[in-house]
């Protein structure tokens, strides 16, 4: 989160978020047990870091890691080796492994989660959309029906 608050001001220059409210309020307020769950286009890699860094303040943010969001990512690109299995791994990325199925490990430990009442910030497309394919509405991946379902 750090890293992303830096590269923005850094990169972008000031960054301006408008009506956040009903998104701090649903992270920061709700009760204990209530699951959230976040879906976000996927226009690049960075997407999901930097969102959130843009979106949420500091230091609420730090006061509540309880609180922080886990991601689904698909394990043959961001757990391919002890060093990104750390990194991904203790940034809350649950590993999915694409094609096979919503009935894996990943969405089990991802709808453990939620019906623990935390928060799981997914992407519907399941992969990055090019330029070129943001025209029209991409596929959205049987897995988010699983955890809106169950």
């Amino acid at each position: 989160m750090l890293a992303g608050k830096a590269f923005l001001a850094i990169a972008c220059g000031p960054v301006r978020v408008h009506n956040e409210g009903p998104l701090l309020q649903a992270i920061f307020e709700r009760p204990s047990h209530k699951p959230l769950i976040t879906v976000l286009n996927h226009a690049s890699t960075v997407d999901d870091p930097l969102v959130w860094a843009a979106l949420l303040p500091l230091g609420r943010t730090l006061l509540h890691l309880p609180r922080a969001r886990w991601s689904l990512g698909a394990e043959e690109l961001t757990f391919t080796n002890p060093l990104t299995s750390w990194f991904f791994g203790n940034g809350r990325v649950i590993g999915i492994r694409r094609g096979e199925g919503i009935w894996q490990r990943g969405m089990d430990v991802a709808i453990d989660l939620l019906n623990r009442g935390h928060w799981i910030s997914v992407f519907p497309e399941g992969r990055v959309i090019q330029i070129s394919e943001r025209l029209q509405m991409a596929r959205l991946r049987w897995g988010i029906g699983r955890l809106i379902m169950e």
